[in-house]
């Protein structure tokens, strides 16, 4: 009985926690936002802004799946574990056996939900992720990669690519990276990793390595930002009034809040010697899709007869498909293998063919973008409809 009170109470140490709390003026981009305006409404309709399980209905699932499917690991370990690139100012770490116990316990479980759910975590990656970011130390060897990767400077102070910025609210810095090599802060996160399993999960990095050793590649921000135009990074007017500058958008480009995919994924159709041809081509500098490895695209075929009745309907998948021991699809983070990959590779230009049915007036075909494909979507109980919805990139007719 003396050794289990013993136990209960080194359990019950508070949660140590491996980096300072982050103060309420810079908690969240809702005190930024005031001098820096349009910045702030395009990064508010990021996916950086939507990073936390609770404002992503796949994140949210994905994460109770892997809890269900993974008896090693409790739910805080994962979310922590993840939040090294979803939340990289989470407070902790890593959660130890200590922690594991008080959780078992049910001691202290309040100071763990205040690490994963305060308010800086729940405003995904915003101003004080990326711009309290002094030094970046990621090595392309996997073993850096989120809060490991950088090194964060003292709060107050915000670092960007301008020399001799000014505000009466912090500090300002200029940092080198944000100009000669701002690559270097985005592959902190998107460059590669792998599971417990050594299974690389994603390799964006890689994918445009892999381009600009035989070919200039535009920089990340050159496409997920904006080019360079002319603005003004800060509403704030000094003695000479606001500061014009050079800035780029801070939309952080995704399906959903841009052109982006129609930007860089060619598609042309045309009927030859009785078959329907559609060539893709992907113009990007890593593979569509990439990232998340559940994302896929649908070529949809449709042929219709006189009156516009349907005959028939044909479907082509570019996507990865993940599978655990017994070679069933699951997430890529549980997965031992990769069943198949038809993603598209970058510069990679793809030809599909499809025979054209007797009696063919008119062809419709589709190129479908999906965030998760539609039976991963069901298996993990995915309902948010921004996650299941269709977004369509291409919608074209020949006739045969």
């Amino acid at each position: 009985m003396r050794n289990a009170v013993l136990l209960i109470g080194m359990a019950a140490v508070s949660l140590s926690l491996a980096s300072e709390a982050i103060k309420e003026k810079y908690a969240t981009n809702a005190n930024c936002k005031a001098c820096h305006t349009d910045l702030s409404v395009k990064w508010e309709t990021s996916r950086h802004a939507h990073s936390h399980f609770t404002k992503n209905d796949l994140y949210k699932r994905t994460l109770e799946y892997m809890v269900k499917n993974d008896i090693l690991k409790t739910k805080e370990e994962i979310v922590v574990e993840c939040a090294k690139c979803h939340n990289p100012r989470i407070e902790k770490h890593k959660v130890g056996k200590s922690d594991k116990l008080n959780l078992l316990l049910d001691i202290d479980k309040s100071s763990m939900d205040k690490v994963l759910n305060n308010p800086t975590m729940r405003n995904g990656i915003n101003c004080i992720v990326c711009h309290n970011v002094d030094r970046i130390h990621w090595k392309k060897d996997g073993r850096r990669r989120g809060f490991d990767a950088v090194e964060f400077g003292p709060q107050g102070t915000m670092f960007g690519p301008f020399a001799g910025a000014k505000s009466p609210y912090h500090r300002t810095e200029k940092r080198d990276f944000f100009v000669k090599d701002p690559n270097r802060l985005c592959l902190a996160c998107h460059y590669s990793d792998t599971n417990r399993h050594g299974l690389e999960i994603y390799s964006t990095g890689k994918e445009y390595e892999s381009v600009k050793k035989n070919a200039k590649a535009q920089q990340c921000i050159s496409c997920h930002m904006s080019g360079k135009k002319a603005g003004v990074a800060s509403n704030f007017s000094g003695k000479g009034g606001r500061v014009k500058r050079m800035v780029r958008d801070h939309l952080f480009a995704s399906i959903d809040n841009s052109d982006i995919h129609r930007k860089y994924l060619d598609i042309f159709a045309e009927s030859r010697n009785g078959k329907l041809w559609i060539r893709l081509k992907n113009r990007s500098p890593h593979r569509i899709p990439t990232g998340y490895g559940l994302r896929e695209l649908e070529l949809k075929v449709d042929f219709f007869a006189k009156g516009e009745k349907k005959i028939k309907t044909v479907n082509r998948f570019f996507k990865a498909v993940w599978g655990d021991r017994d070679k069933k699809p699951t997430v890529p983070h549980l997965a031992v293998t990769l069943l198949r990959d038809g993603r598209i590779a970058p510069g990679q230009e793809v030809m599909e063919s499809f025979g054209i049915p007797d009696g063919t007036r008119l062809v419709n075909y589709r190129l479908i973008y999906r965030q998760i494909d539609v039976e991963m979507a069901k298996k993990l109980g995915v309902t948010d409809h921004f996650f299941t919805k269709e977004f369509v990139l291409k919608n074209g007719v020949v006739e045969p």
